[in-house]
């Protein structure tokens, strides 16, 4: 009977272990203790996205590249469809329309790319439909969800979608959907006190293996995967942390206070194999200009690195991958490279002559900053 009782111990205590394991997955990272240093990438790469008549590009853009290959430019402002490259950047073709047609979204908020099949989310009050083509442009199905949202995610046979903080319509801030439509689970739920805050915001990255999402002041990186939702990293901005009281106060209270005191917040994060990459914004009392940091963990080293820059020279544009290659990827307008092209001269740029012949009205340009 003792050994019975011994053997219920040392299982106890070995599970025990393992839930504190678990909980401590979520690596906590303090933003200002780290020194700030300049940066050097190792060697960078431009590809300048064709320009014609026929694939004129708007300022709101969104970009996806599909493992390394084609590269997809969602033009969320002007034109509402989407723009096929190929990995040197000539225009391929056009995908989805928007219209009131029966293979056309009257409304354009977000898409996806998952192997072949590009998926574009048109919200409309509580529900959302997702319009899924080929890459060529080929209609392939209307799927209908039950969640009105402006971002969306797919991993494997589930869509996962973000109700931006509205707790008078959903009692979860993240919903998932299998193909069919049908809901399957929920996380994060609302809290008691919360006013609405319908905002449209980037939400969610695929790593090919795993989803990461994350949402306008909150200080937690979430990974989707296997059906379950965990807290993966957690930031903290010190002085500049989003108090809890602020969700909790009416909605024009808070944001005075956020303009106030100032605060920080993770405006997107990507990862590969090898790396992590944050971008942050902090944005100090009143009056004073937004600061962006850029945070790249080598998860391999676990050594992190910090590159600050003021709101006024940061010439690096917006971060919007990091590919397989451990590439960063920032998308910058063609006036902006122009206007900046001393500094960009800097940096050991191998194919620099691509620019020699660039416009300002040309379509934007996308950098590649190796790190390692």
């Amino acid at each position: 009977m003792k050994h019975y009782i011994y053997l219920s111990i040392l299982l106890l205590a070995i599970f025990s272990c393992s839930n504190e394991k678990k909980e401590k997955e979520c690596k906590v990272i303090s933003v200002f203790d780290l020194k700030a240093e300049k940066f050097q990438p190792k060697s960078v790469r431009v590809l300048c996205l064709e320009t014609s008549d026929s694939c004129l590009l708007g300022e709101q853009v969104k970009i996806l590249q599909n493992n390394n290959a084609d590269i997809y430019v969602g033009d969320l402002g002007t034109s509402k469809t989407i723009f096929r490259f190929n990995n040197k950047g000539k225009f391929i073709n056009k995908i989805g329309c928007k219209g009131q047609g029966p293979k056309e979204y009257p409304m354009f908020h977000d898409f996806i790319v998952y192997n072949d099949t590009i998926s574009i989310i048109s919200k409309k009050g509580t529900k959302s439909n997702i319009y899924s083509y080929t890459n060529k442009g080929k209609f392939v199905s209307n799927l209908e969800v039950g969640v009105g949202s402006y971002t969306m995610a797919r991993l494997e046979d589930k869509y996962l979608l973000n109700t931006s903080y509205n707790p008078s319509s959903y009692s979860h801030r993240l919903y998932t959907f299998n193909l069919k439509g049908e809901k399957c689970s929920a996380f994060l739920s609302y809290p008691e006190k919360m006013f609405n805050m319908s905002i449209y915001d980037s939400n969610f990255s695929n790593t090919g293996t795993a989803i990461l999402y994350r949402q306008l002041f909150d200080k937690y990186v979430y990974e989707y995967r296997n059906n379950q939702l965990k807290k993966k990293y957690e930031f903290d901005f010190g002085k500049y942390a989003v108090p809890k009281s602020f969700f909790e106060g009416g909605l024009m209270q808070g944001y005075k206070a956020l303009q106030k005191n100032g605060f920080g917040d993770v405006h997107a994060c990507f990862e590969s194999s090898k790396y992590a990459v944050f971008c942050l914004v902090v944005h100090p009392e009143e009056k004073s200009p937004s600061i962006f940091e850029y945070l790249v963990l080598n998860k391999t080293t676990n050594q992190l690195k910090r590159y600050s820059f003021a709101k006024a020279d940061n010439y690096l544009g917006t971060l919007v991958g990091l590919n397989h290659n451990n590439e960063l990827v920032f998308k910058v307008n063609a006036a902006d490279v122009l206007d900046n092209i001393e500094k960009f001269k800097k940096f050991p740029i191998a194919n620099a002559e691509k620019l020699q012949h660039l416009k300002a009205e040309d379509n934007l340009v996308l950098f590649y900053y190796q790190l390692d």
